[in-house]
């Protein structure tokens, strides 16, 4: 007579137990790929906003800009800028295009945007002295108040994608709403405009007061524009842009003109727990 042997099998001890290690074992697998995705997406919505500052600078560097219809004059009594009636575009030649400022939304605003407003200045120094008559404009410190102005018509504002929001911009000046980008005054001789070179631009950071910070509305920025004194160069530690990937999570750092290059950025990015200071 034979006897079959009976095979052991597994106890529902073991079973819960094997169970249980799968499980975290999935979960942290899930964890570690979802985290990395996270970071993924953070870095490349930085580096794309970045992008886009970088490439309106780079505009600037170029002289592109999208040309006004509005004419723009230059009064007799101060030389102040005023825009009225209607040209094609480059028969203002009082005037030339001076560069772009991009002014951020309030942080706490629902959808964030940032609006980016065509400069533009007096071609030559003096508008009473004859000795200036025709010396072209080659450092903004040649100019007054009204001589530099935002051109009316030509805002162009575009609402932040992938979860960005801008927290604050500072610069040795304090904390301030936005940046500007001017085409380089260096860049002219007392005859024509150089045009051998790099191409170069002038970052200023925005004086802080009403208008140009992040909680002021947009429409009082163009008159804060036309004061030159609310232009501030900044230092060696640049304009700093602390921006903010989706509500309460990563934030990073996006550092413009370090070291006196202007064109240049250095992006710190941050951890949860780290915000911009």
């Amino acid at each position: 007579m034979k006897h079959i042997k009976s095979q052991k099998g597994y106890t529902i001890v073991e079973l819960l137990v094997v169970t249980a290690i799968a499980g975290f074992t999935a979960i942290a697998a899930f964890t570690a790929v979802s985290g990395q995705t996270e970071r993924n997406e953070f870095e490349s919505a930085i580096r794309n906003f970045e992008s886009r500052l970088l490439d309106i600078a780079n505009d600037v560097s170029k002289g592109v800009h999208p040309g006004a219809t509005t004419g723009c004059n230059v009064l007799s009594t101060n030389g102040a800028l005023s825009f009225s009636g209607s040209r094609a575009r480059g028969s203002s030649p009082e005037c030339i295009f001076a560069g772009k400022a991009v002014k951020f939304s309030d942080p706490s605003a629902t959808e964030q945007t940032m609006t980016f407003l065509t400069l533009a200045s007096r071609r030559v120094r003096g508008y009473s002295a004859a000795a200036d008559a025709n010396r072209p404009v080659t450092d903004i410190s040649q100019l007054s108040t009204g001589q530099i102005a935002v051109v009316p018509g030509l805002n162009d504002t575009t609402t932040l994608t992938n979860g960005i929001r801008v927290l604050s911009v500072r610069h040795v000046g304090g904390s301030t709403g936005g940046m500007v980008f001017l085409t380089s005054f260096a860049n002219r001789g007392d005859g024509e405009v150089t045009l051998s070179g790099s191409p170069q631009i002038d970052l200023f950071g925005m004086r802080p007061i009403t208008g140009l910070r992040m909680t002021d509305d947009i429409g009082t920025t163009p008159g804060a524009l036309r004061v030159v004194s609310n232009y501030q160069r900044p230092n060696s530690t640049g304009v700093a842009v602390c921006v903010q990937y989706r509500s309460n999570a990563r934030t990073a750092v996006i550092t413009f003109g370090q070291q006196g290059s202007q064109t240049t950025t250095a992006v710190d990015l941050r951890s949860r727990t780290n915000p911009c200071n």
